[in-house]
């Protein structure tokens, strides 16, 4: 892959998130240092990697892994369930969240362009001979999308890297990812698991529903 801007600019979003972590969590530690390590190894996994063919979508899914794959193999004492505490905090935080509200409020997840966005992704996935590329069916809905895949770059990446002890971290940060994006993922199967599919099952949050429910029970 090329270490391009989409890299950059998930370096330095997943940076500020970390020290900003490390600041309320570790103040003995020096992230700064560590920060510039992660950098130089977050650089050569992707420079390393396999790329997809330009414009594939799932590209962007492929570089987030390879950061955190790179805080893993950099970060003192991590482990699995270290890594799955630092994902929630700091997919969590007001900054992502932040990030993610015009997705979140307009359903951005549910409308037509994704629809037909991850149609077509789907359907050259099915073709698709590249190492690091997903293989899936997409079904769309109003309020419900459904993907079924046999095939993950990341679960690729994860062997290339020798990172399978820390694959399940990226399922897990599935669930919040999406939530902040409005959508609620039910999944009850995941390659990384050793099953034959993932099952993912978006449903689009009722905040207003919520929000309701909420002033009732008050």
């Amino acid at each position: 892959m090329k270490y391009d801007i989409t890299c950059r600019v998930f370096g330095m979003v997943f940076t500020k998130l970390l020290k900003e972590y490390y600041k309320e969590n570790y103040k003995d530690v020096d992230i700064n240092k560590i920060a510039k390590d992660i950098k130089k190894e977050y650089k050569a996994i992707i420079l390393r990697t396999p790329g997809l063919k330009k414009g594939n979508y799932m590209a962007s899914n492929l570089k987030g892994a390879a950061w955190f794959f790179a805080l893993a193999r950099i970060m003192p004492n991590m482990t699995p369930e270290l890594m799955n505490k630092m994902v929630d905090e700091m997919m969590y935080s007001k900054q992502m969240v932040k990030m993610k509200k015009s997705t979140r409020e307009k359903g951005k997840l549910f409308s037509e362009a994704m629809h037909k966005k991850m149609g077509d992704v789907s359907k050259a996935s099915l073709s698709s001979n590249d190492e690091m590329d997903w293989r899936f069916t997409y079904t769309p809905g109003k309020d419900e999308v459904s993907y079924t895949m046999t095939r993950c770059g990341v679960c690729k990446l994860a062997q290339r890297e020798n990172m399978l002890d820390y694959l399940p971290c990226m399922c897990h940060m599935d669930f919040s990812k999406y939530e902040i994006q409005g959508a609620k993922l039910y999944r009850t199967k995941t390659l990384a698991n050793g099953d034959e599919v993932c099952d993912f099952h978006l449903v689009r949050i009722n905040y207003d529903k919520e929000k309701n429910e909420n002033t009732e029970n008050k």
